[in-house]
């Protein structure tokens, strides 16, 4: 077995070092691409309900990160 570095930096030289290891965590990973697209519609969102004048609202933070969160979470089309 080839010698493994995992991401928190512990070496594992042998498979009976990885069958001992706990079980990974299992994280969803979104294509930047993806990511940039869902950003940009949320933007044009934005920019659609203040006529283009971002810069001129007061942003209620709680909605922005509701937002933030729900772009997160959702599938990836």
């Amino acid at each position: 077995m080839a010698q493994v570095m995992l991401f928190n930096g512990q070496r594992v030289t042998n498979p009976a070092q990885l069958q001992s290891l706990p079980p990974a965590r299992v994280k969803r990973m979104i294509a930047a691409d993806d990511l940039a697209a869902r950003l940009a519609e949320l933007r044009a969102q934005w920019e659609s309900a203040t006529g283009g004048k971002l810069d001129a609202v007061t942003i209620n933070l709680r909605m922005l990160f509701d937002d933030l969160q729900e772009l997160i979470s959702s599938e990836v089309e």
